[in-house]
């Protein structure tokens, strides 16, 4: 018993660290929506700056040579508002003395743009999550169900021991739902925002969809089961401490 209750404390601390997660943020750079104008920037110490080609996500290269305007007496500015494709726009650009180089940057559906630490984040989330959701796949299907059964007189099938283990595989399918709900949130928020296939975008979004809803009919089904087992369990277990087992069928 003892066993059983650390087991389910360790599941729900886990879930509040898991939840806790999801409200860690980091600093973000300039956010680019859909439409946006983009301030191109670029520190050069050179008498002008201009840029030479601009590549969209899809490929298309435009050639430019386009002026940009020196702002504070630091860098060089130029704003480019044609950024209605999602995806990742690199630009070349060269100064007056001969020198060249180049830079992007990335468009996303809610403005979102990754840097380092929220990467870091994401990726140890994500770790965490699939580990924890194979640990409690696992735990699912390993973990006994049925009570502990003996024939006896050879015609009456009887309980003899109340298997408290059960209520660990069904807390574990429980929880098991709720990671795949969890990376799927995920994943789908990272595919709608960094990836400009539409129909990839549109599969995940509706198995989010469908994933969700289904949540509240697993969740609904999994507390009525649990509660069923417990009342169960209850009746079997004070007839197992006065007859020493309860007869459940007959053969």
């Amino acid at each position: 018993m003892k066993d059983t209750y650390k087991g389910l404390i360790f599941m729900l601390v886990y879930m509040f660290i898991i939840i806790g997660f999801s409200f860690v943020s980091a600093e973000l750079p300039q956010n680019i929506y859909p439409g946006d104008c983009v301030n191109i920037k670029i520190p050069l110490n050179a008498t002008w700056v201009n840029i030479s080609t601009l590549t969209f996500p899809n490929q298309t290269m435009l050639s430019l040579n386009w002026e940009t305007t020196l702002y504070g007496g630091t860098f060089y500015n130029s704003s480019f508002c044609d950024t209605y494709q999602l995806g990742s726009y690199s630009y070349e650009f060269f100064d007056n003395t001969g020198f060249s180089s180049g830079n992007s940057f990335t468009v996303t559906k809610n403005g979102d743009n990754f840097d380092t630490s929220q990467a870091i984040v994401y990726i140890i989330l994500l770790t965490i999550n699939i580990l924890f959701l194979a640990l409690f796949v696992y735990l699912s299907f390993k973990l006994p169900y049925e009570n502990e059964k003996s024939i006896r007189n050879e015609r009456e099938v009887v309980v003899t021991k109340i298997v408290k283990e059960k209520y660990l595989k069904l807390m574990s399918i429980w929880f098991s739902y709720g990671l795949y709900l969890w990376l799927i949130t995920i994943l789908t928020g990272l595919i709608n925002n960094y990836v400009s296939f539409e129909e990839l975008r549109n599969l995940t979004t509706n198995l989010y969809l469908f994933s969700y809803l289904g949540g509240y009919l697993v969740t609904t089904f999994m507390v009525l089961f649990i509660f069923l087992n417990i009342w169960k369990d209850i009746i079997l277990n004070k007839t197992i401490l006065k007859e020493g087992y309860a007869v459940i069928n007959s053969l």
